[in-house]
């Protein structure tokens, strides 16, 4: 076996080490990049709000844990902005029940309050069958106001 000289030999070892570093320096550059994309598109739609879909696994069709985590993230986001649509629309559904019951509670009581104060108003020029029949629409509107309240108390539960 012909024998190295020294100074050849650390050349060698000197470019292996150097052939080593510029490969481990390009991956970590590689590497890094996509981190980057990655993390750029999350922050992107972090300050976009769920306005928009997060696609992060077609970015990182290499493959390996990166892409896997870029997947899982996605379908994360995924599952985020769909929870957000559904609490949106229970939102909507919750305002217009809460207006209608209260449109419907308030007829009645409007009802109440009037033929109340027109009884109150007209003791004197009443005569008992009028007073009787004001009494009468006020008592209907109270029970109907009492079974409204007693369905919506239902409705609860």
């Amino acid at each position: 076996m012909p024998e190295i000289d020294g100074e050849l030999f650390a050349w060698l070892v000197a470019g292996a080490i150097a052939i080593v570093v510029a490969t481990a320096a390009a991956a970590h550059v590689a590497f890094a990049a996509r981190v980057r994309r990655l993390r750029r598109a999350i922050e992107t739609f972090a300050s976009c709000g769920d306005a928009l879909p997060l696609r992060l696994a077609a970015a990182e069709t290499t493959g390996g844990d990166l892409a896997a985590v870029a997947a899982s993230i996605e379908t994360i986001a995924d599952r985020l902005v769909a929870q957000t649509a559904t609490l949106a629309k229970k939102d909507r559904e919750q305002r217009d029940l809460l207006a209608n019951v209260s449109h419907d509670l308030r007829t009645p009581l409007a009802s109440i309050q009037g033929y109340l104060e027109l009884l109150l108003l007209g003791r004197a020029s009443l005569d008992s069958a009028e007073a009787r029949n004001h009494l009468e629409t006020a008592a209907r509107q109270s029970e109907r106001l009492g079974r409204l309240v007693a369905d919506l108390f239902e409705l609860t539960r």
